[in-house]
């Protein structure tokens, strides 16, 4: 049952994206399935993943490095200056 369901879900999906389309016409029903169209949605979606990984990433390396930078200690001058007690 759940897989029945599964597949009416993913029909319908498909039906909304114009992916299948149905055509009727007197005594013939048509049932089409737009491949190229799917193809090109399909690559469109690839494209725009690569590019949301790729920016996510990049933002991901500055926060990283503004992070090391943070944690980095502050650079004495004088290396002959001995450390203050508290």
């Amino acid at each position: 049952m759940k897989i029945l369901i599964i597949l009416a879900v993913i029909i319908l999906i498909m039906i909304g994206l114009g992916w299948i389309t149905f055509r009727g016409g007197g005594d013939a029903a048509n049932v089409q399935i737009e491949t190229q169209k799917m193809k090109e949605d399909t690559e469109k979606a690839i494209e725009k993943g690569k590019e949301f990984f790729d920016e996510a990433g990049q933002r991901t390396r500055e926060a990283v490095d503004e992070l090391r930078h943070e944690e980095t200690p502050p650079h004495d001058p004088d290396p002959t200056t001995a450390p203050r007690s508290r």
